[in-house]
């Protein structure tokens, strides 16, 4: 039978495996679901369709506000 002092090392240890195997799955899991948020496009790209999509509805509502909106 192991003594006292073994026994609680080789717990030990398990509960440090265990812990170590879990960190290391949380921290593939998290770079996997990095890689899926990253964006496909650039940043500067979807910037830019932001931007123009702003500038689009500005000119729509001054447009509106103006009178010269065509009614259809």
């Amino acid at each position: 039978m192991a003594s006292l002092p073994e026994k609680f090392r080789h717990e030990q240890r398990e509960t440090y495996t265990k812990k170590y195997r879990d960190s290391l799955h949380d921290n593939t899991s998290r770079e996997v679901l990095d890689k899926l948020l990253e964006p496909t496009t650039p940043i500067s790209a979807v910037a830019h369709q932001r931007y123009e999509a702003l500038e689009k509805a500005v000119k729509d509502v001054c447009d509106r506000s103006s009178g010269r909106y065509s009614k259809r």
